[in-house]
């Protein structure tokens, strides 16, 4: 089967293909990262687990048929917060391993700003566990805080090192250790969560995502924090890889380097 398009590109760091056209706003200096307001955490709790995690988790397995391997990796960690990592192949990224692969366990997403800059949705997205990426230097100890609470909350924290999205790309984009910080600084296990596509029985259907978690990975206190977040990097790193490179991995949409 042809793939139905074929993309360019130029720069595998850096291209983006999301066409979100959201125009980014500067989160503003005094940013609140984490409210504990009874009200807001109580219908953070609310949007959460009443609307989001039984609506959603509905819609990715009837509209995009998501199904997941190795669950029972997350059951090992349910006593610790931990950091996922997944390749970053669609919208739905979003939203599908906070509703859908990641429960009872509450989970949290490094996000764009993009996703704190819809009008109308800042409050309600970060009720349903974005945590925004500062957009100044003022707002990184803050961040870096949110990140930190979470994880010793017991949460999940949920990050896209590549940064970008390509649509059904069915390879793993280089992507640096620099958010291996996080895990490394906290001492938390990692997990690594790839997503491949089964082929459509029917000419014309998109392909159904498969979601595949790792055994967690441990960052190693024994190396510089540098030396351990290039580990822990290549660790998540090969994995994915290992397992986007099956034979059965559907190429939905062709990706071609501009110039080869």
């Amino acid at each position: 089967m042809e793939p139905k398009k074929i993309i360019y590109y130029e720069d595998e760091l850096n291209d983006d293909f999301a066409k979100t056209n959201i125009s980014q706003k500067h989160l503003g200096d005094n940013f609140k990262y984490i409210k504990k307001n009874v009200i807001w955490r109580f219908f953070s709790w609310l949007s959460y687990y009443m609307l989001a995690v039984p609506i959603l988790s509905l819609y990715v397995k009837i509209a995009f048929g998501v199904k997941f391997k190795n669950r029972k990796a997350e059951k090992k960690l349910k006593k610790t917060g931990y950091i996922v990592y997944a390749n970053h192949t669609h919208y739905i990224d979003a939203f599908v391993l906070q509703t859908a692969g990641i429960r009872p366990k509450r989970a949290y997403i490094l996000s764009s700003p993009d996703a704190t800059s819809i009008k109308g949705l800042k409050g309600f997205v970060q009720m349903l566990g974005s945590i925004p990426l500062p957009t100044s230097d003022l707002q990184y100890r803050d961040f870096l805080k949110a990140v930190e609470y979470r994880l010793n909350k017991k949460c999940a924290v949920i990050i896209y090192p590549e940064a970008h999205i390509w649509p059904y790309y069915t390879g793993v984009r280089p992507f640096l250790n620099s958010s291996f910080y996080y895990p490394v600084k906290n001492d938390v296990p990692v997990i690594a969560a790839a997503t491949t596509f089964r082929k459509p029985k029917k000419k014309g259907k998109r392909p159904k995502f498969t979601i595949t978690f790792s055994e967690p990975f441990y960052p190693n206190n024994n190396l510089a924090r540098k030396v351990a977040q290039q580990e822990l990097r290549d660790k998540v790193y090969n994995y994915m890889v290992d397992v986007t490179s099956n034979k059965d991995n559907f190429q939905y949409y062709k990706y071609i380097k501009k110039g080869t």
